[in-house]
């Protein structure tokens, strides 16, 4: 497939990351909000929402390029924490992420993204 026509398969594995960021987030937020579920273990919902999230942008993408699912995966996975790094930037100048955390969330994105990738490529 051509770079410029890979592209768009990519941006759209991004697109759907982002979108199911936004849909898991939305019902944990409300059962946080209106339940008396402490929020202790609201870290660990986060990283599964950015693990599904990466995961199912990387597969989407994938599925429509066909090819290179681990590259491809990994590329999509790397973009999405890069989105994810500026998003907490910037709603959290003050706080700056701990290189631990820094670290686990990019594992979990390329990891993520490199088993949607792989599942992503349909078998020839």
């Amino acid at each position: 497939m051509q770079k410029t026509m890979m592209a768009k398969p990519i941006l759209g594995g991004l697109l759907g990351s982002v979108l199911a960021a936004v849909v898991l987030c939305i019902p944990a937020a409300l059962v946080f909000k209106f339940t008396s579920i402490s929020e202790g273990p609201l870290s660990l919902v986060a990283l599964g929402i950015v693990a599904v999230s990466a995961f199912t942008g990387s597969f989407i993408g994938t599925k429509f390029i066909k090819s290179k699912g681990l590259i491809n995966g990994l590329l999509i996975g790397l973009i999405f924490f890069s989105v994810l790094l500026v998003i907490t930037l910037i709603a959290s100048p003050v706080k700056a992420l701990t290189f631990a955390g820094f670290m686990k969330k990019m594992a979990i994105c390329l990891i993520a993204g490199a088993s949607g990738g792989i599942l992503g490529v349909p078998p020839s």
